[in-house]
């Protein structure tokens, strides 16, 4: 528990950051996907907890390789190639 005032609105404001992330991603990602339904705890824990491996070149993330025994990795990572082929602006 933070002490002063800036500290406690700072880490209000990353909750709401990190919230409205997820939603997005959710709204986003994983609207046609079987995990459509899921509400963001379960993404938390479920999908966003895979093993992964993010390759970057020049600053820029040109692939991910998630651990391919996970039961949910090959749909995951349909999911993601499409969020991050769509223009943010839709």
């Amino acid at each position: 528990r933070k002490q002063s005032f800036a500290a406690q609105k700072g880490l209000v404001l990353l909750t709401d950051l990190a919230h409205n992330l997820l939603a997005d991603f959710q709204y986003r990602a994983l609207a046609d996907a079987s995990f459509a339904d899921w509400g963001l705890k379960r993404i938390v824990r479920d999908l966003l907890a895979i093993p992964a491996r993010l390759h970057f070149r020049r600053s820029q993330l040109y692939r991910i390789d998630l651990a391919s025994s996970h039961p949910y990795a090959e749909e995951l990572l349909i999911c993601l190639k499409n969020y991050c082929s769509r223009s943010f602006d839709q």
